[in-house]
């Protein structure tokens, strides 16, 4: 027997593990009760996956305690024996368990005892999985005679663990009451005010929370635009809430009073977008009747304007942008109906750095499409692919926040994700590349710089994500050839590289508006 002991202690020291003072003794040193062994062992103390009250299959009701001299091994005592046979070993060492960092091969050693008496050591291992169950196994955790350990005590390791953990007292508030000098303002008081016999832009006027009910007032104040409180349950009447910069007719961005706690201003960087809402069986008006609120990039709350009731995109005071490009050589382009729409055939293009009026030769309301023609001989324009599929890598460029946020052309990607637009338009695709504000009208593109569809909407940003819609360009062809514009196809396309797809877009994308 002590030879056998001495050959596991060795192997053990070999193995880079410690086997201390803790041996195989039949001195009952342990618990022969779970009253016992929780008071012995676990009185008042956090315990770890394995410490607790088990039941062992081939041993009975065990106490596993981590040993006070080595913080990797534990030791394993025999309270209840399961045959009679065995109970003169109750309160004795069964066994012990070295921790690796490896949960699911974890060497134990137990003691054996024949069915004449005889006493031997033998290795197992046991894989830690769960807090309620652990498994014994020879070589491997799916050995069909592997067998489960299950808790006793316990029941629920992490309700009794929760007790020991210190709460961190809870920092008391003091709020500071701020008292601002500002005129509160009433509703009417700010229409007379600022609003009254003026051409507004398209964000003036006054604006409803849809959540808080809070109300607000925006104004211009020279090139600026200011948010004022009229009525809130955080803010006082007359606070200043945002100071914004426009982008484009539809968006918007600058600063936004972001209330805390404290009751102290908390400024953070703000986008907003304007957008018509209405319900699916209505027509579209162009009417800007709500705003969307970002602050940094994350979605808030939508307001309702109050006053005006209408706005229209493109109105006077303001201007309307969006994107489009060339479909021959001859100064033929394409954009969308409701890009040019409130223009009253004064549109204009930025090419090669100049302004050149753009004369509307024909528009389809219901496809959403326009065709124009500029008196020049452009560089370059697109060729029309042909039906797409899913999952089709596509391209698309446009000038989204117009040239407020630079008068770069700006590129996203994608992939065709349906060959069917919203409620089942056969006329347009669902594509995954990101459409904002001013993109409606450019060019959605595939590998060979083929024209797949024309950008045209997407769902609202708030519920959804890369959702976005485009004119197939089939139906594009189909309304220009009604207009005696014949499109150009590839006879043969190649997939080209990036610095290519490059040149082409940027020879036949241009930036259209109206002022």
């Amino acid at each position: 027997m002590k030879k056998l002991l001495g050959i596991i202690v060795l192997g053990l020291l070999m193995s880079g593990n410690v086997y201390a003072e803790e041996y195989w003794s039949n001195f009952k040193n342990g618990p022969t009760s779970e009253q016992e062994a929780k008071i012995k062992f676990f009185n008042n103390q956090k315990l770890d996956k394995l410490e607790g009250i088990w039941f062992m299959p081939g041993s009975g009701t065990v106490a596993i305690t981590k040993s006070k001299t080595n913080e990797n091994r534990y030791l394993i005592y025999l309270i209840q024996a399961t045959e009679n046979r065995w109970e003169k070993y109750n309160g004795t060492l069964e066994g012990t368990i070295l921790k690796t960092s490896d949960y699911k091969r974890n060497p134990v050693f137990l003691r054996i005892f024949s069915s004449l008496g005889d006493e031997r050591t033998k290795q197992k291992y046991i894989q830690t999985v769960y807090d309620k169950k652990f498994t014994i196994y020879k070589k491997d955790p799916y050995e069909y005679d592997a067998e489960e350990a299950s808790r006793i005590w316990p029941s629920n390791l992490k309700t009794y663990n929760s007790k020991f953990i210190k709460k961190k007292p809870k920092k008391e508030i003091k709020k500071e009451i701020v008292k601002k000098n500002i005129e509160p303002i009433t509703q009417a008081q700010a229409t007379d005010k600022y609003f009254k016999d003026k051409d507004l832009e398209s964000i003036e006027g006054v604006w409803m929370f849809e959540y808080s009910m809070d109300i607000i007032f925006i104004y211009k104040d020279n090139d600026k635009y200011i948010c004022k409180v009229i009525r809130s349950t955080k803010f006082q009447s007359g606070e200043n809430l945002c100071d914004l910069t426009k982008g484009s007719n539809t968006t918007y961005y600058g600063r936004w009073n972001y209330y805390n706690k404290e009751l102290k201003d908390s400024w953070s960087e703000t986008t907003i977008d304007l957008r018509e809402k209405k319900k699916k069986s209505e027509k579209r008006t162009g009417n800007l009747n709500f705003m969307e609120l970002y602050i940094g990039s994350k979605y808030q709350t939508d307001l309702k304007r109050l006053y005006p009731e209408s706005v229209y995109a493109g109105s006077s005071g303001s201007k309307t942008s969006g994107s489009a490009f060339f479909v021959t050589s001859n100064g033929h382009i394409v954009t969308n109906h409701h890009v040019i729409e409130s223009c009253n055939d004064q549109s204009k293009i930025m090419y090669d750095n100049k302004e050149y009026p753009a004369k509307l030769l024909a528009s389809d309301k219901k496809l959403d499409l326009a065709l124009l023609k500029v008196d020049l001989k452009n560089k370059g324009y697109l060729n029309f692919s042909y039906e797409p599929n899913k999952m089709q890598k596509i391209y698309a460029a446009g000038y989204p926040l117009g040239k407020y946020l630079s008068d770069d052309l700006k590129f996203t990607d994608g992939i065709v994700s349906s060959l069917k637009g919203l409620d089942d338009n056969t006329n347009q695709i669902q594509i995954s590349a990101a459409i904002n504000p001013g993109n409606s009208g450019g060019p959605i593109v595939n590998q060979s710089a083929e024209l797949v569809g024309v950008a045209v909407s997407g769902l609202d940003k708030g519920l959804t994500e890369g959702i976005n819609f485009a004119i197939k360009s089939e139906s594009v062809k189909t309304f220009l050839n009604a207009n005696k514009v014949e499109p150009s196809t590839s006879f043969f396309s190649r997939e080209f590289k990036n610095d290519r797809i490059l040149s082409i877009l940027e020879k036949a994308t241009v930036y259209t508006f109206c002022n």
